[in-house]
């Protein structure tokens, strides 16, 4: 075991061939961060959501639609789960942002990476 171990991080992920792709992917995903950061202001977040909608609308979209279910609102319709985030609390907002991007998988969050630099 301790061979094949040795193996994968001299081959693969300490490779030297891997560290463009380490560099992009964490260039993808602090940009997606920091976007979604940007906008917190405590009660005045969404207000700041709406206003950057107009230049990343799937970012923006999905975020608010997949915050609105862990967050308190007034109707919270048929959603039975228990509140987990805490919008008066940036802390809890920063834990909703890594939360919403660690489900993303590869390709959605190129594709919103690319929604950020296009034009």
């Amino acid at each position: 075991m301790n061979k094949i171990k040795a193996f994968n991080y001299k081959n693969i992920y300490l490779c030297n061939r891997i560290l463009p792709s380490d560099r992009y992917a964490s260039l993808v995903l602090n940009e997606i961060y920091g976007i979604l950061k940007s906008a917190y202001d405590g009660d005045k977040t969404f207000d700041k959501l709406n206003q950057l909608r107009k230049f990343y609308s799937n970012l923006i979209e999905g975020f608010v639609e997949w915050i609105e279910q862990y967050i308190s609102i007034e109707n919270r319709g048929n959603l039975k789960n228990t509140i987990l985030f805490d919008m008066q609390k940036e802390s809890d907002y920063l834990i909703a942002i890594i939360t919403y991007i660690s489900g993303m998988t590869d390709k959605f969050a190129v594709d919103t990476y690319n929604e950020i630099v296009g034009f």
